[in-house]
């Protein structure tokens, strides 16, 4: 159920979607049955955005073990570097997107519309506007872009450029 994030306030899952993901899960392990975390991380569909708004509030509580966590998950389920860093690189600008516009006075759903985002996406990052200020998501903007110089010139490995972005950030005092 917490895999699937069917009890979410905004997930769209219904109870006709557990039942097909438990069907899978039991067929998976037919007579052995035998149910592991491991086999229902391996067959689940985990979502990558939901990873990512896990990985950013990890990063704005300043929890690096759970933050690296995520990351290596993700790394694991084969998600590309550059495809975390652009997807950490967007959510940071929806943040400062919907900060600006709710100090504007804007409702969270005149926000969803006015950014043509889900009302979830607007919700995630509401929440996160409190962990990051302007000016550490502007310089956590312009790691990543120094950080995707850095590999493309064969600077630095990608994974461990990520890392020392995370730990950078999960340090107190940023």
């Amino acid at each position: 159920i917490n895999q699937e994030g069917y009890l979410d306030k905004s997930s769209e899952k219904t109870l006709s979607d557990l039942e097909n993901e438990i069907n899978k899960i039991s067929s998976f392990v037919g007579k052995e049955n035998k149910v592991t975390n491991e086999i229902i991380d391996q067959l689940s569909q985990k979502k990558v955005e939901n990873d990512i708004f896990k990985l950013i509030d990890y990063i704005g509580q300043k929890n690096s073990s759970d933050a690296m966590k995520i990351l290596n998950d993700m790394l694991y389920e084969g998600e590309s570097v550059f495809g975390i860093f652009s997807m950490i690189a967007r959510q940071f600008k929806v943040i400062m997107q919907v900060r600006q516009l709710q100090i504007q006075g804007h409702s969270s759903k005149s926000i969803a519309e006015r950014l043509k985002l889900h009302p979830f996406v607007v919700g995630k990052a509401l929440k996160q506007t409190k962990n990051f200020s302007d000016e550490i998501i502007i310089d956590i903007l312009n790691s990543i872009l120094e950080s995707d110089f850095k590999i493309k010139n064969g600077l630095v490995r990608d994974t461990l450029s990520i890392e020392m972005l995370i730990s950078k950030y999960c340090k107190k005092g940023n």
